[in-house]
């Protein structure tokens, strides 16, 4: 079983991989890290500038989608093939990581809060299939404590990695834990469009810490 420290440090087995969320703005905030592996998922247009380029990277992937749960026109929409564009950059960093090496895996996206944070819970169910998903959306909690997934990029990864459907009802249990610690999340999301999301609060019980 793996463990996460109060930073943000998933040892996995005999691998030590150190996993990070953040904004586009917070990035040069990681240049002194050292990041080994960055995930940028950002609306199709737009890029990093120049906020890498001190970055000793081993690798960096863009995905260009917009952070939407419904089709709207001249928008992209989280596709199941950036999902396992996700889960390949995944693999990549997990197949890197070793005694010798410790991988730090940055990922980010406008705000730091919904595509990044989704793609976050996407990679370490991908790393850890032993672990619950409630034991997940914990962890992304300390890692970013103000997380609130792009559903519709949850349910795309809970079929892709076979979860039979433990992601999205770990999810709603998240975003109830989310509303009532950040209640201010929640109009957010309604003037986002994402009132469906607000409402698979709603609909939880059982609610685990």
């Amino acid at each position: 079983m793996s463990e996460l420290d109060e930073v943000g440090v998933l040892h996995m087995h005999l691998k030590s991989v150190t996993r990070s969320v953040c904004g586009l703005e917070e990035l040069e905030s990681y240049r002194e890290s050292s990041v080994t592996h960055v995930l940028s998922l950002l609306d199709p247009g737009r890029d990093v500038g120049n906020s890498l380029s001190e970055f000793a990277l081993t690798e960096h992937k863009v995905i260009h989608f917009h952070d939407i749960i419904e089709a709207c026109p001249d928008h992209v929409l989280p596709q199941p093939e950036h999902i396992f564009e996700i889960l390949t950059f995944g693999q990549t960093a997990l197949d890197s990581a070793s005694d010798a090496l410790e991988n730090h895996v940055l990922v980010h996206s406008f705000m730091g809060v919904s595509r990044s944070t989704a793609a976050m819970i996407t990679l370490m169910a991908q790393a850890h299939p032993e672990r619950s998903a409630d034991e997940l959306f914990a962890e992304l909690r300390r890692i970013r404590p103000r997380a609130w997934p792009n559903s519709l990029i949850i349910a795309y990864a809970d079929g892709l990695l076979e979860r039979q459907g433990t992601l999205n009802t770990a999810l709603r249990r998240h975003y109830h834990l989310q509303l009532e610690k950040y209640p201010e999340l929640g109009p957010w999301m309604v003037d986002l469009g994402r009132q469906r999301e607000v409402y698979m609060a709603s609909q939880q019980h059982g609610i685990r810490n």
